[in-house]
């Protein structure tokens, strides 16, 4: 059973760091034709196409692949920006016997080239080559410990539907919602302090101190932690796919705050993450 989820991200909103004065993402790709620096100021996105769930929000493989293939700099027509949630993003073209340079530390806002370097899964810029792979994990994609959720409650209906009004008389009369919100929760068991082997292998740092403080590999720079923390700038998407399920979920008001606990009770590094969400639609 596979299982991970992945979470949308709007552009505007993502964080500001060191000198830039409005956030963004920027990549400079060079072929035999030239360099062209790709940038975005605005946009909602998200890893797998989830369009046809919630149309306002875009896949970014497919927009960044779009836009170098419009620039009229760059030779290559044919560029493909492939996503795959285990193994990231790779960068390549059906062209034989081409090959291409991405840069993001030659950005010309540094920070935004770090935040797409960090979002498509590389470590650092790739020198020319037919072909480019994410070597570490990208933002806004966990994958968990345990390949399945517990205390799964499945989608249900939001008890708020019916609400009962009495009248002057003393009779009561109920007065229900045509339809109503469907909402889930579970939790993830047993998540880890460390980091899996590799970058693709179940797993993820649940607190940001372990990723931050360097106290983790830096092939998972994106924990439990992180992903509430940016679920909270935006009513954010998240993608479940839990075995043949894929379901879009928003989370809810009160599932909104980072709170893991010490799985089953133990004094084991291992933790467990609640999800409280409202259903969107499924893929």
């Amino acid at each position: 059973m596979a299982l991970r989820n992945e979470y949308s991200w709007d552009v505007a909103l993502l964080p500001i760091t060191g000198s830039e004065t409005a956030p963004g993402l920027a990549v400079k790709v060079t072929d035999v034709g030239g360099t062209a620096e790709i940038t975005y100021a605005a946009g909602v996105f998200t890893h797998t196409d989830i369009s046809s769930v919630d149309s306002g929000f875009s896949p970014f493989g497919a927009q960044l692949a779009t836009d170098l293939n419009a620039d009229a700099t760059l030779s290559i027509s044919d560029y493909r920006v492939t996503w795959n949630g285990t193994t990231g993003y790779t960068l390549d073209t059906t062209a034989s016997g081409t090959s291409f340079a991405v840069a993001f530390s030659t950005a010309t806002t540094a920070e935004h080239g770090t935040n797409l370097r960090r979002l498509l899964g590389f470590s650092d810029d790739s020198a020319s080559a037919a072909s480019h792979s994410s070597n570490v994990r990208p933002y806004y994609l966990v994958i968990p410990a345990i390949q399945g959720r517990s205390s799964y409650t499945r989608e249900r209906e939001s008890p708020d539907i019916v609400n009962e009004a009495i009248a002057d008389d003393g009779s009561r009369v109920f007065i229900a919602k045509a339809t109503a919100d469907l909402v889930g929760s579970w939790v993830h068991p047993a998540e880890i302090e460390t980091t899996p082997a590799v970058f693709s292998a179940a797993g993820t740092p649940t607190h940001k101190a372990m990723v931050d403080a360097g106290t983790v590999a830096n092939d998972v720079p994106w924990s439990w932690q992180h992903s509430f923390e940016h679920l909270r700038t935006h009513h954010h998407r998240v993608l479940v796919i839990d075995g043949s399920d894929s379901e879009v979920w928003e989370v809810r008001a009160d599932g909104m705050w980072f709170d893991p606990s010490r799985w089953a009770g133990t004094d084991q590094p291992l933790w467990q993450v609640p999800f409280k969400g409202r259903k969107i639609g499924a893929l």
